[in-house]
C-alpha cells in the first residue's frame, strides 16, 4: 500500500469520533435505499481509488472523501470527513458486507448507499454495450439502460420493472477535462429515494 494512503488510514483511525458514539440513534437524513451490488469475486483486478462524494437532498448537502481498495475477494470502503476523521469502514467479501460507522447526525449518509452507488457507477454496466448507441437489459427485476456516444459511456439508468420503488436511478458520466485535471465525475440522480450524489475520482491506480 502506498505510504500516503497508509498515512491517511492511520490518521483516520486516530481521528475516529469516539466522542460521538454516545449520541442517541435516529434515522439518517438520507434514507437507506434499495439496490444491488455484485460479488467481489466478479470484480477484475486489484486497485486503489480516492474519490470525493457530495450528496444532496433538498437543501441539505453532505460531503465526504472515499478511499476504495480492492484486493483479492475483499473490497474495502473507507469514508472520511473532509477534515480527516473516519466516518465508516465497510468491507465486502463476495456478497456479504460488514459496516462499522458513526451514528447520525455525524454521518447522515448510509454507508450501504455509498456501496450501491459505487457499484452502479463501476460494476453494474451492460457487458454487451461496446459500440455507440442505446442498449437495454433486464436482470433481477430491474431494467438497465445505457447510452454510449463517441466511444464513451454517457448515461446509465436503473428502473424497477414492477414499479417498486417507483422512479429511475440515472447516472451521468462526464468525460475528464483539462480544467478538471483529468478527473472524471459521475452524477447520480436517485429517483427512488430523492437524493443526488456526485462521485469525483481524485486518483486511481492498480495494485500489484
Amino acid at each position: 500500500m502506498p505510504s500516503v494512503v497508509l498515512r491517511v488510514l492511520l490518521l483516520a483511525s486516530a481521528l475516529l469520533g469516539t466522542g460521538c458514539l454516545h449520541l442517541p440513534g435516529r434515522a439518517r437524513a438520507i434514507p437507506d435505499c434499495p439496490g444491488e451490488w455484485v460479488s467481489t469475486r466478479a470484480i477484475a483486478g486489484d486497485f486503489l481509488v480516492r474519490q470525493r462524494l457530495i450528496v444532496t437532498r433538498g437543501d441539505r448537502v453532505f460531503a465526504l472523501h472515499l478511499v476504495a481498495q480492492k484486493r483479492g475477494d475483499e473490497l474495502l470502503l473507507l469514508g472520511l470527513h473532509p477534515f480527516g476523521a473516519k466516518l465508516f469502514t465497510l468491507r465486502q467479501r463476495g456478497l456479504e458486507t460488514s459496516v462499522d460507522a458513526v451514528p447520525a447526525p455525524v454521518l447522515e449518509v448510509p454507508p450501504l448507499n455509498v456501496l450501491r452507488d459505487f457499484h452502479r457507477a463501476r460494476f453494474l454496466g451492460l457487458a454487451a454495450a461496446g459500440a455507440d448507441g442505446s442498449f437495454a437489459e433486464q436482470r433481477d427485476g430491474t431494467e438497465v439502460r445505457e447510452l454510449h456516444e463517441a466511444g464513451r459511456l454517457r448515461r446509465r439508468s436503473f428502473r424497477r420493472i414492477g414499479g417498486d420503488p417507483a422512479g429511475v436511478v440515472e447516472l451521468s458520466f462526464e468525460a475528464p477535462s483539462a480544467e478538471a485535471e483529468g478527473r472524471d465525475r459521475v452524477t447520480i440522480e436517485n429517483g427512488w429515494c430523492g437524493y443526488r450524489a456526485e462521485l469525483t475520482t481524485l486518483s486511481e491506480e492498480p495494485l500489484p
